[in-house]
């Protein structure tokens, strides 16, 4: 014979499983939502040998060199404005940072200058001569060695986004 009473308490845990069941999907929902809306950069580095010009003759008009280019990408759905750009320093022995140092490169060069936005799908790129940085790490900060560097970039929301640790040729 069915129990009306057992029946009535076995739909009451399924209501109640499937209520918070819906609650943890909801919440699941509105976070993973906010994440995608909040602004993010990535940011990186990348050196590229520059083969120089040549006038009409053949002979060369600048010499070749190496250019460092930090490239600051804006895959979020937000714009966001990029007000500065800082470079982290590290002397190295083995994976230990010995010392470190965070400054502002006056070099670097990008069109349009910071502080600037960076509209969704678009990217800010900062150049300089590469022996031009690595003569202004060794001299002015008075480091040798197992040198490493990363961009660190700074927004309007006082955010930072950090790049990869790069090896400077020695």
């Amino acid at each position: 014979m069915l129990d009306w009473s057992s029946l009535q308490v076995s739909a009451a845990i399924i209501a109640d499983l499937a209520g918070v069941f819906a609650l943890v999907l909801s919440v699941y929902v509105f976070f993973a939502s906010r994440r995608d809306k909040k602004p993010r950069l990535t940011v990186g580095v990348d050196v590229t040998e520059f083969e120089g010009q040549y006038d009409e003759r053949g002979y060369p008009d600048t010499p070749p060199m190496d250019i460092l280019f930090i490239d600051v990408a804006n895959p979020s759905e937000r714009r966001v404005k990029v007000l500065s750009m800082m470079i982290e320093v590290a002397k190295f022995f083995g994976p230990i940072k010995h010392q470190r140092v965070r400054e502002y490169y006056p070099d670097f060069q990008s069109k349009p200058e910071p502080p600037s936005f960076v509209i969704p799908g678009d990217n800010l790129i900062f150049s300089a001569d590469l022996e031009e940085f690595q003569y202004w790490i060794r001299t002015t900060k008075r480091m040798e060695g197992n040198i490493k560097f990363r961009p660190i970039v700074h927004d309007a929301t006082g955010n930072s986004y950090k790049g990869n640790w790069t090896v400077l040729a020695r």
